[in-house]
């Protein structure tokens, strides 16, 4: 479905790579990302271009809401007289999420181009250093 948009020819490659990429993690991103702020809008639609089996999709979903929705339930429940609370933990614990995974994504591209990075910057202290 996919491949019949215009210039998606040009987007072949990513889109075997989040194939492959779905079938190795597809599980651990929708839960986890269920729990992110501003990705859980994409998770769903970055899985159905990943061909993620339904099922399992909607599996991961479901764990994840029904973690969430007990979590809430019962911070609720337990400072139930601190609503603002209540809100400013959930609303912290989204970003610290996003954060975390801007962190980790952030690193792994680091250490997957180490080698590159490592030659870029002795270049450019041998550079310096002749100045």
């Amino acid at each position: 479905m996919v491949r019949r948009l215009p210039l998606a020819n040009r987007l072949e490659a990513r889109l075997d790579a989040a194939r492959d990429y779905f079938r190795r993690h597809g599980g651990k991103t929708v839960f986890v990302g269920r729990y992110v702020s501003v990705a859980g809008t994409f998770v769903p639609f970055s899985a159905g271009m990943g061909d993620m089996p339904y099922a399992r999709f909607v599996l991961f979903d479901v764990l994840a809401v029904a973690v969430w929705a007990t979590a809430v339930a019962l911070l609720g429940y337990v400072l139930s007289a601190r609503v603002e609370l209540v809100d400013t933990i959930l609303s912290r614990f989204g970003w610290a999420l996003l954060g975390l995974l801007v962190l980790v994504l952030g690193g792994r591209l680091v250490w997957k181009r180490r080698a590159g990075i490592w030659r870029w910057t002795r270049a450019r202290w041998r550079a310096l250093a002749r100045v």
